[in-house]
C-alpha cells in the first residue's frame, strides 16, 4: 500500500511504501504522530499506529523528535458565511440584467445556484441576490416574448 505524508504545515508528501516511509523515519522527515494518508482509500493514521513501521527506541538522553499535528480547518471554516457566493449572484444578477435575453436567463440560473449556496451557509442578506436573479430570469423570458411575438413583426411590417 502506498500513504501520503500529511507534513505539519498541511502540505502533502508522496506517495510511498512501507520502505520509503521507513528510510523517512531514519531521516526524521517521520515522527509517530506524523499524520498518514492511504492513497487508494484515503483513511488517515498516525505514523506510530501504522504496522510495517519501524521507528527508533527513544534514549533517555534524547527525546524523540516531535512534528506538531496537522489539525484540519473545521467544515464551517472551510466553506466561509457564502458572502463570497452572494457577491458572485449579486455579480451575476446585475450582468445577466444587462445581457441579452438569452445568455442572461443563462446567467441568472448560475447566479440563483449561487445565492442557494449563500443562504444554505447561513447568509441571512442572500434573499436579495437570489430576488434580483429570479427577477432578471422574468424580465429576460418577458425580453423575449416581446421580441418574438410583438416587435419582430412589428419591424418586419414597417419595413415591408
Amino acid at each position: 500500500m502506498l500513504y501520503y505524508v500529511i507534513s505539519t504545515d498541511g502540505n502533502r508528501y508522496g506517495p510511498g511504501d512501507l520502505e520509503t516511509l521507513n528510510v523517512w523515519i531514519e531521516e526524521g522527515r517521520i515522527a509517530r504522530n506524523t499524520i498518514l494518508v492511504e492513497e487508494s482509500t484515503g483513511i488517515e493514521v498516525t505514523a506510530g499506529n501504522l504496522g510495517g513501521l519501524t521507528f527508533p527506541s527513544p534514549s533517555p538522553l534524547a527525546p524523540e523528535p516531535q512534528t506538531a499535528s496537522y489539525t484540519r480547518p473545521s467544515q464551517s471554516a472551510q466553506n466561509g458565511d457564502g458572502t463570497a457566493e452572494m457577491t458572485v449572484s449579486w455579480i451575476l444578477g446585475v450582468i445577466g440584467f444587462l445581457m441579452c435575453p438569452c445568455l442572461g436567463i443563462v446567467i441568472g440560473m448560475i447566479g440563483m445556484s449561487f445565492a442557494n449556496r449563500a443562504r444554505s451557509k447561513g447568509a441571512e442578506a442572500a434573499a436579495w441576490p437570489l430576488g434580483l436573479n429570479i427577477a432578471d430570469m422574468i424580465f429576460q423570458v418577458v425580453a423575449l416574448v416581446a421580441w418574438f411575438g410583438f416587435l419582430q413583426p412589428l419591424l418586419r411590417e414597417m419595413m415591408k
